[in-house]
C-alpha cells in the first residue's frame, strides 16, 4: 500500500539547481523518472505513469493518489530531460498542495515542446487557509514564459480568490491556446474580469 510520507521533500531539496542541468534523455519518461528515483534514493509513487500520446509522443499520468514533492520533481524532471517525449500530464483525483504548483511552473519553462497539462478533480490542502499563497502559485501556471499552451483546471473547488491574480498573466499568454475552468466555484464576475483582461 502507497504512503506519501515514505520519502521526505528534502530528498530533492536541490531541485532548482537540478531544473538547470540540462540531463538527456533515455529515450522514455519511464527510462528517465527510474534514473532520478535512483540517483536520489527516492522509492516510486506507483500512480504515477506514462503512456502513448500523440504520434511517438508520451502523456505522463498521475491518478487518485497523494504524491509526495519528492517523486512530483522526478516526475517534472523527468519531463524536462533534453529530447523528452513528454507532450501531456495529466494529475487527476489527486491530493496536491500550492508547492507542487510552483515546482510545475518552475520546471515549466524548460520543457523541450509546449506541453498540455490536466490537473481536473484535485483536492488541495488547506486551500480556504491559504487563499493567498494558492492565487500566487495559479498566477505563475498562466505566465507566457513558461512551456504551457493547454492548462485543464477543472473541477478543483476553486473560487475567484484562487484565480484572480492569475487574470492579467492569462490575458496576455499568447502562448496559451485555451483553458478549461469548469465545475469550480468561479462566478460571473470572474468569467467577466478574464473576457475583458
Amino acid at each position: 500500500m502507497w504512503r506519501d510520507d515514505v520519502n521526505p521533500d528534502s530528498q530533492v531539496e536541490q531541485y532548482a539547481t537540478l531544473l538547470e542541468k540540462e540531463v538527456p534523455s533515455r529515450g522514455s519518461f519511464e527510462g528517465d523518472y527510474e534514473a532520478y528515483l535512483s540517483n536520489l534514493s527516492i522509492i516510486r509513487c506507483p500512480f504515477i505513469k506514462s503512456g502513448p500520446s500523440s504520434g511517438d509522443l508520451e502523456q505522463v499520468s498521475a491518478k487518485n493518489a497523494r504524491v509526495d514533492r519528492s517523486n512530483w520533481r522526478a516526475m517534472l524532471l523527468a519531463c524536462i530531460a533534453v529530447g523528452s517525449k513528454v507532450k501531456d500530464i495529466l494529475i487527476h483525483g489527486c491530493s496536491l498542495t500550492h508547492q507542487h504548483l510552483l515546482d510545475l511552473s518552475a520546471a515549466s519553462s524548460k520543457f523541450p515542446r509546449p506541453v498540455s497539462v490536466t490537473i481536473q478533480y484535485c483536492t488541495f490542502s488547506d486551500l480556504t487557509e491559504l487563499t493567498e499563497q494558492y492565487a500566487d502559485a495559479f498566477a505563475s501556471l498562466f505566465q507566457e514564459s513558461i512551456g504551457i499552451d493547454f492548462i485543464s483546471l477543472k473541477g478543483n473547488n476553486l473560487s475567484d480568490a484562487h484565480l484572480n491574480k492569475a487574470v492579467a498573466n492569462i490575458s496576455g499568454n499568447q502562448r496559451l491556446k485555451a483553458i478549461a475552468l469548469a465545475n469550480n466555484q468561479l462566478t460571473n464576475d470572474f468569467a467577466l474580469s478574464l473576457l475583458n483582461g
